[in-house]
């Protein structure tokens, strides 16, 4: 016991302890890198859901558009643009949705704010995107943030 603290001092003193500090200091830039592009991919994903705004405002102003002529060509073009706008939004949507989940499990971004976006998707996703794509996704995060509900709440210092 009493070798073993003389050894540790020694150590200390003379800089032994090099690759463990080193080490350390690997770790810690690492996760900090992870965390900032954690973040950009949470910033982006959020940003990109505005794609679901693209397919809602395409809607409207091709029924708008088609309601208010009674030429079949006209109502035709109407339901072409419809179809455009919500196909242009679903992607750009989807894009966002990636980058959210790769943000949420692959660089394990755990901001409060972030917690909030993905609680509010999950009730957006099944409104705004076709088939049942929102709300399997809608599922699987919801499962996945309360597994990990300790994560966001025990955080010692924010990740911005």
């Amino acid at each position: 016991m009493l070798t073993e603290r003389i050894l540790e001092a020694y150590r200390d003193d003379v800089g032994l302890d090099w690759p463990r500090k080193a080490a350390q200091h690997y770790t810690d830039v690492r996760r900090e890198n992870m965390n900032n592009d954690g973040k950009n991919l949470a910033i982006w994903g959020t940003l990109l859901q505005s794609g679901m705004l693209i397919s809602v405002g395409g809607i409207v102003l091709g029924t708008i558009r088609g309601f208010s002529s009674s030429q079949v060509q006209v109502i035709a073009q109407s339901m072409a643009i419809v179809l455009y706008a919500e196909l242009i939004g679903f992607a750009i949507s989807l894009v966002g949705i990636v980058l959210l989940l790769v943000a949420l499990m692959r660089k394990q971004y755990r901001a409060m704010w972030f917690k909030t976006a993905m609680w509010t998707f999950c009730i957006i996703w099944p409104l705004g995107t076709p088939l049942l794509i929102g709300i399997v996704f809608s599922i699987i995060v919801m499962i996945y943030l309360s597994k990990h509900k300790a994560e966001f709440t025990n955080l010692t210092t924010s990740p911005n």
